[in-house]
């Protein structure tokens, strides 16, 4: 899960179980991308990320379902930055 800025004040949590969302996040905190896409991911310690583990992808999808969650994909991501991202 990371943490983000929703532009409002308030923040808001993205989830993600894809190692590649995870890496175009980081590189949004990182500035790379450009000062408007790094205040969404970026803090004072950069990219806000915790790990959640589970004993199996069951118990991850068990958990997932339980509490509702969405999960952030690569393609979100790609629509997100548009333009930006370099193939």
């Amino acid at each position: 899960m990371v943490i983000v800025d929703c532009g409002d004040g308030s923040n808001g949590i993205r989830w993600a179980d894809d190692e590649k969302v995870i890496n175009l996040m980081n590189r949004c905190a990182s500035g790379e991308f450009g000062s408007w896409y790094a205040e969404g991911y970026m803090s004072g310690d950069g990219l806000q990320l915790t790990t959640l583990r589970f004993k199996s992808e069951e118990a991850m999808s068990d958990f997932i379902s339980m509490n509702n969650l969405t999960l952030t994909t690569l393609e979100e991501m790609h629509e997100y930055l548009g333009d930006e991202l370099e193939d």
